[in-house]
């Protein structure tokens, strides 16, 4: 249990130690112990505040990066820089593939020929093919570090096996320098029209947390009160767009040249960027920190919070928040686990810390953040979750957050409630719709395989015998991977997202406390969720029946007096047409149907009598075409016929076959705009009955 500073312990504040999303700890990133007292602090003497204005400065009178709005952040990817970036990316290819076919060749021939069997072989390729691309990203640093860590959630998209190798990789990034820390925070701070020294009484450059994006120190303000500042790094925006734009053109020509599939990585490619540019921008952030914190204050049962943020201090380069502390939820997991795991269980009893209760508290926590928050924690890890005395949570690591549509929303509660009624091919059904808008696939395949898969994991669900691990929706979700990654579906980054924040919660959740049930907790949810809504539906009535209906009642009401006024001026003027007449309707059919049957008719007998007529001309000529007596067939005549007719029409010396053409293709455009007519006529007759009998029928 880590403690506060001596002189914290009274504020009752939270603080935090907020590190890069998706991002793992190492030995040195990890953050240092949070014990001790001033002498973590550096205190720094005043420094003179930089002037904004003055002779020199914008004196030219063109537009300076000053003069934009504070929101304007001039940067762009430098054409040799991306040059760069993508022969560092092919030659890094060219190490991948040539390796891996040197492994192919040589790897483990020894051993095959001495059992004579290939059996392992191919599992130990793979596990080195992952170790060699998470050694790959990390060589090439920076904007792939991200690329590797997204690329660990992408089960969709890579096999298993390289998701988990992904999820090692480390942000060895070095410091920034103390003089960019120190001018970064001095430009924030000229908004409020304060110094370095008016805000901060101490500050410690040595970082308690280092990442690709960014760097934590902690510092303590004038008020007393110990905080995080996450500070972005220099030029981080120029070096993820050169990055991206390098990543653009080499898998575009990865794509053309077809290494890989044509148009396979422009959603992963379109869906990073903008999750790398969002990441980048630390307002972002601190919105969805800001409303996470207010949305679950509302549910007091839930105990979950967020770390309070100064928002005066905080900008698109600054983040400055309470400093968090507690019990990290790895520790936990790994004391639970551990084989002293009664004693630990005693030791968190004496903190009024329950496992059960904080497994319980994040299932219940997630199904409010899916179904009633504007947005969602995206991730989870136990690394970004603290435990604090009396089972409050504290949720830290605001960068990726995920949200949903109503339409989304709607899907995944159908998908809860058919999950209560067992029925898994309604819940399959609307895990589809959670995918839309398929590519072209053969939708019945799949769905019968993904239901087979969701049976089996179903069963482990209801079972009281099965493993932990089968009563949550780990094997529901792995199935579904593993099925859109065999038809090539790519999955919105909001439900990958969702999917791997349920894979989180459902782990966790059940690691803590090994008897959860995840659909049951939903049950929980959507019981109390009910209640809420029933009572403010009884609360509103009663109070609209004591002192008459609220100000947008009248509202809703006026609307609906006009559109009620509306339909009944539209009702009155329908009454007013006279009914339609279905006899009428077929007549006009049964006559468009003989016309067409005499137009037919028609252009068919002057066909045959055109041919008829030049038949009868070539006949003498037809005779000297044929074969000698006694060697003619039935075919020989059309044949011949057909050869005469193209000899006589390309002669220009012979008139007649040309004057019979000419009349025949006449009467067949007469004949067709007669009947057109008649057609376009006899369906613009009135439909009106007299006697019985249509007065618009046509001749």
């Amino acid at each position: 249990m880590q403690e506060l500073l001596p002189d914290d312990a009274d504020d009752g504040s939270l603080s935090t130690r907020t590190l890069e999303s998706g991002g793992s700890e190492s030995p040195a990133t990890r953050p240092r112990s949070r014990r001790g007292g001033q002498g973590d602090l550096l205190f720094l003497p005043p420094r003179p505040r930089r002037p904004t204005s003055g002779p020199g400065i914008a004196a030219s009178g063109a537009i300076s990066a000053a003069d934009l709005p504070p929101d304007t952040e001039l940067v762009s990817a430098g054409f040799f820089g991306v040059v760069r970036r993508v022969c560092e990316m092919l030659a890094a290819i060219l190490y991948f593939y040539v390796a891996g076919l040197l492994d192919r060749l040589l790897l483990d021939w020894r051993e095959v020929l001495r059992r004579g069997s290939f059996k392992g072989r191919g599992l130990r390729l793979t596990a080195r093919r992952a170790v060699r691309l998470r050694k790959v990203l990390q060589w090439l640093g920076g904007t792939f570090i991200k690329v590797g860590q997204q690329l660990a959630i992408r089960s969709d998209v890579l096999p298993p096996l390289y998701c988990r190798e992904l999820e090692n990789l480390l942000d060895n990034a070095d410091p920034i320098p103390d003089d960019y820390v120190r001018e970064v925070l001095e430009r924030v701070l000229e908004r409020i029209g304060k110094r370095f020294d008016e805000v901060f009484a101490a500050f410690n450059f040595s970082p308690i947390g280092r990442a690709s994006i960014a760097c934590v120190y902690k510092a303590r303000l004038l008020s007393g009160k110990v905080v995080a500042v996450k500070v972005r790094r220099p030029d981080i925006v120029k070096i993820f767009k050169t990055d991206l734009a390098a990543l653009d053109l080499v898998a575009e020509m990865l794509e053309f040249i077809t290494v890989l599939r044509p148009r396979v990585t422009d959603t992963f490619r379109s869906e990073l960027r903008l999750m790398l540019l969002e990441e980048l921008d630390f307002r972002i952030e601190t919105r969805y920190q800001e409303l996470f914190r207010r949305y679950y204050k509302r549910r007091k049962k839930l105990r979950t919070t967020a770390p309070k943020l100064h928002p005066k201090l905080c900008g698109r380069e600054v983040i400055v928040s309470e400093f968090v502390t507690g019990i990290w939820l790895k520790d936990m997991i790994a004391g639970v686990e551990s084989p002293d795991r009664e004693g630990y269980r005693e030791w968190l009893g004496s903190l009024d810390v329950c496992p059960k209760r904080i497994a319980k508290q994040l299932i219940r926590g997630s199904h409010y953040g899916f179904f009633e928050c504007p947005f969602f924690h995206g991730d989870p890890h136990p690394g970004n979750v603290l435990v604090q005395p009396h089972n409050r949570i504290v949720m830290v690591d605001f960068g990726a957050c995920g949200v949903f549509s109503e339409r989304e929303r709607l899907q995944l509660a159908q998908m809860h409630y058919y999950q209560a009624r067992e029925d898994v091919g309604g819940m399959v059904q609307c895990v589809i719709g959670l995918m839309e808008p398929l590519p072209p696939i053969d939708i019945d395949p799949f769905r019968r395989r993904l239901e087979d898969a969701w049976w089996k994991g179903f069963y482990g669900i209801k079972s009281k015998h099965a493993e932990w691990w089968e009563r949550t929706s780990f094997r529901l979700w792995s199935a579904l991977l593993r099925e859109v990654r065999r038809a090539q579906i790519p999955l919105p980054l909001s439900v990958l997202r969702m999917i791997r924040a349920t894979l989180l919660y459902d782990t966790v959740g059940a690691r803590l406390y090994d008897g959860i049930n995840v659909f049951k907790e939903y049950r929980w949810y959507y019981e109390r969720y009910a209640r809420r809504v029933r009572a403010d539906i009884q609360k509103s009535i009663v109070r609209q029946i004591f002192r008459g209906l609220d100000p947008q009642n009248y509202v809703r009401i006026r609307r609906l007096w006009d559109v009620g006024n509306l339909l009944l001026q539209q009702t009155q003027l329908f009454m007013r047409k006279p009914l339609p007449d279905f006899s009428a309707l077929v007549s006009k059919g049964w006559d468009i149907l003989k016309l067409i049957l005499k137009w037919s008719l028609l252009e068919i007998a002057v066909t045959l009598a055109a041919a008829g007529v030049l038949a009868f001309r070539f006949l003498g000529r037809i005779q000297r075409l044929l074969p000698p007596r006694g060697q003619v067939t039935v075919w020989d005549y059309p044949r011949a016929l057909l050869k005469q007719v193209g000899a006589d029409v390309l002669n220009p010396a012979v008139r007649g076959p040309g004057i019979v053409l000419a009349v025949w293709g006449v009467l067949i455009l007469f004949i067709s705009f007669k009947y057109i007519r008649s057609m376009w006529f006899r369906l613009s007759d009135k439909d009106i009955l007299l006697n019985g009998r249509d007065s618009g029928r046509g001749r």
